[in-house]
């Protein structure tokens, strides 16, 4: 498992909340780490990408939080 950094966690913390809609033009680069580890998935389409935490990513961040 990777090492999670505070913007990861906050990140993760955003998407259990509400999956996170990005249009084309902003920036994806703090999602892109996240989906490659399997802890976000995305979902493309022509004009935005949705992003969605995954059973790992509520699990990483269960473990960060410290609830082992």
């Amino acid at each position: 498992m990777a090492q999670l950094t505070y913007d990861d966690i906050r990140l993760l913390h955003e998407l259990k909340k509400h999956d996170r809609r990005i249009s084309g033009h902003e920036p994806h680069s703090g999602f892109d780490r996240l989906v490659k580890e399997g802890y976000v998935t995305h979902a493309l389409n022509p004009s935005e990408t949705l992003y969605s935490i995954t059973a790992k990513g509520r699990a990483a961040l269960h473990e960060a939080e410290g609830n082992d």
